[in-house]
């Protein structure tokens, strides 16, 4: 199954888009890492890294079933500031967990105070 990693650029440049597969997929200066842990919130997931590119963040949105090790690493490896989990959970208290990747600090936040 290959990787389903939606950046947030757009672009048509035959550079841009080997410099995109070059760096494992990843977007230039990412700001939040957007991961679905359980299959079923897909969907959720796409609506929350939508209303974080509105707010002008740079989002990478992966939707596939990763282990959310994975997720960390990937987001080590776009540089992410942030990684935004989307759990059942957390979904079910209208809420979502978020890492700090430079402190390594995690707090579970709102979804209406999400920015």
């Amino acid at each position: 199954m290959s990787s389903q990693v939606f950046p947030c650029w757009q672009s048509s440049s035959v550079y841009d888009i080997c410099s995109h597969v070059l760096h494992k997929n990843c977007s230039p200066q990412v700001d939040d890492l957007v991961f679905a842990v359980d299959a079923g919130l897909y969907a959720e997931a796409a609506g929350i890294a939508a209303r974080l590119r509105k707010a002008g963040r740079r989002v990478d949105l992966v939707l596939e079933g990763k282990k959310m090790k994975w997720a960390l690493k990937q987001a080590e490896r776009c540089n992410a500031a942030r990684v935004v989990l989307v759990g059942s959970d957390e979904w079910s208290r209208g809420t979502v967990m978020v890492k700090d990747m430079a402190a390594r600090e995690q707090a579970e936040v709102p979804l209406d105070q999400l920015k």
